[in-house]
């Protein structure tokens, strides 16, 4: 609750609770934009595009992209015990070298969960 962001993503749900109706609805909507004005589509069979999400989290913070919630997902997962190879087969990643990377950086590879857990 501290970060800065947390106001934005409330105020956000707040919103989507206020407009959508449907317990089914997309959190992040199809933005619809003709020339000078925009609005999110909260009835459509389409989620929001990536690059539409990017553009907006950028105005929040330029060095943001939508990619930071697969980090956050894969380190949750991770730490529950999933392998990178899981990961892979899961959450259709071409290879096991970025849920590599994560669980390295955060000391949650195979052999430190390993090393970690050892009591003998």
């Amino acid at each position: 609750m501290k970060n800065p962001f947390v106001k934005f993503i409330l105020e956000w749900l707040n919103e989507y609770d206020k407009i959508n109706d449907d317990t089914n609805g997309w959190l992040f909507p199809s933005l619809k934009i003709r020339f000078t004005t925009h609005y999110f589509d909260f009835g459509s069979e389409k989620p929001m595009s990536i690059q539409n999400l990017d553009a907006m989290l950028k105005r929040l913070d330029p060095t943001m992209t939508s990619c930071i919630f697969r980090y956050g997902g894969s380190e949750k997962y991770l730490a529950l015990g999933y392998t990178p190879y899981d990961m892979k087969e899961v959450g259709d990643w071409e290879s096991t070298r970025m849920p590599e990377i994560y669980a390295d950086k955060k000391g949650l590879t195979i052999a430190q969960r390993r090393w970690s857990e050892d009591v003998r």
